[in-house]
């Protein structure tokens, strides 16, 4: 799947690119995922999406982060 803004761009990586979703093209979607079951671990206890959600509250302040540690 995909998703794209407002304006057709598709969004960046990162949970507060969450918020921009404006479509989600389904056109590639492997249909194995469909039977998938996926279990989350989280250490946090907000939820993923809203002003006191976890792409806003812990996103924002790690863009540009790297995975490198």
């Amino acid at each position: 799947m995909r998703a794209f803004d407002a304006v057709g761009n598709p969004l960046g990586f990162g949970g507060a690119e969450l918020s921009r979703i404006s479509e989600i093209n389904t056109e590639d979607f492997n249909p194995r995922i469909a039977d998938s079951e996926f279990l989350i671990a989280s250490d946090v206890q907000n939820p993923l999406v809203g002003p006191e959600g976890a792409s806003s509250v812990f996103g924002s302040p790690k863009r540009g982060d790297s995975c490198h540690g």
